[in-house]
């Protein structure tokens, strides 16, 4: 029975290391087509969870440009990671994995971050790395009896600048005008955010500016194609009217409350498919509640 028991274990373990190697993918490609022989790093010493190695696994690909350690990643779960390349003075391309905002250790080779990837440790991972065109997919493909792209997310560029057009509705009076923010990502998920409208109302003989100068906190789930996210900004509004001869102007505290998708074409630059916020502005003592909309560009950079 004893023997019996310790085989049976064996099987089981094998089958277990089988399945989770198996089960996901990473291919090392250049300008499509597999690179063999790149020399890879898998520095998960960093994880802080149960099966992370303390020191960084290292290889090389195969002739179809897959890593092998695939299974180190599935020790770990559903994680976050970021990947760089690095120019060593030999000329040598080496790509390293690191958990998600972390970067490589400093070994005097040139580096720099060419994107990131959700290892969902479902079975269905098969993540592409092209060293020609600098680039980092994760073709999921779902559970059940259909397959097909995943939106898994990803990690962006932690700055951000953006501008471009804004509708801003008070009362029954459009104004139209325009918007620029930056942004900076402590983490992919959340950012830093400072952001200022300026919008004009005009009709005969009468002509009122609305200018919005706002900062807080915004939630986002960078995805593949698409960015949602919400937002919460507090901060001054100032406003100011001419009515023939007359004129006169006045400050209040203001809110947004609201949200928008980003279209993202690259990693660098996006743009703003649409923001709707909640316009909340104090004047006068009393309370006004109006709403305004938004699109527009955006620009990433940093990272190393």
């Amino acid at each position: 029975m004893a023997v019996l028991f310790v085989a049976f274990m064996i099987l089981f373990a094998g089958a277990a290391a089988t399945h989770a190697q198996s089960g996901g993918s990473i291919t090392i490609s250049n300008n499509g087509s597999p690179a063999s022989g790149v020399s890879y790093v898998l520095d998960l010493s960093n994880m802080g969870k149960a099966g992370g190695s303390s020191t960084p696994t290292t290889g090389t690909t195969d002739s179809g440009g897959n890593i092998n350690n695939v299974l180190d990643l599935s020790n770990m779960g559903k994680a976050h990671y970021d990947v760089y390349e690095k120019e060593c003075v030999n000329g040598q391309t080496v790509v390293v994995i690191v958990p998600a905002g972390q970067t490589p250790k400093d070994d005097g080779c040139k580096k720099r971050r060419i994107g990131g990837f959700i290892w969902w440790n479902d079975g269905h991972d098969h993540v592409t790395i092209d060293t020609g065109t600098h680039t980092v997919t994760n073709s999921h493909t779902s559970t059940g009896t259909s397959t097909g792209k995943s939106t898994g997310t990803i990690n962006p560029l932690p700055w951000e600048v953006g501008g471009g057009f804004n509708y801003y509705h008070e009362t029954n009076e459009p104004f139209y005008g325009g918007w620029g923010n930056v942004a900076y990502h402590p983490k992919p998920c959340y950012a830093i955010v400072g952001q200022f409208t300026v919008d004009h109302h005009g009709e005969t003989g009468f002509s009122s500016n609305m200018e919005w100068f706002m900062g807080g906190l915004r939630v986002d789930h960078p995805m593949d194609k698409i960015t949602p996210y919400g937002q919460v900004l507090l901060g001054g509004i100032h406003s100011s009217f001419t009515s023939g001869s007359t004129s006169g102007s006045a400050n209040a505290f203001g809110m947004k409350l609201g949200g928008g998708l980003d279209w993202n074409v690259s990693p660098k630059f996006s743009v703003r498919l649409g923001e709707f916020n909640y316009d909340y502005s104090h004047f006068g003592g009393g309370n006004q509640s109006n709403f305004d909309y938004s699109a527009g560009v955006v620009f990433h950079f940093g990272g190393k």
